[in-house]
């Protein structure tokens, strides 16, 4: 695994952890076994993606509905 997919990867499981099961940054940060300041910078960073995604998913949809006017 790249160094890039494992980041995704630590962001994608700090997000489950704290938006799925409820977990504290706190509890989140230990259970990773990182700091607090380095879980908000996975949540920060993994949220920015998330948003961008989502943007880049509805643009997409937009463009087929577009297309089939």
């Amino acid at each position: 695994m790249h160094s890039q997919d494992r980041r995704r990867a630590r962001q994608r499981t700090a997000i489950t952890l704290c938006a799925y099961h409820g977990l504290n940054n706190k509890q989140a940060a230990s259970a990773l076994d990182i700091s607090v300041d380095a879980l908000e910078s996975l949540l920060a960073r993994g949220r920015r993606k998330l948003k961008q995604l989502i943007k880049q998913q509805h643009n997409s949809e937009l463009e087929i509905n577009h297309d089939d006017k």
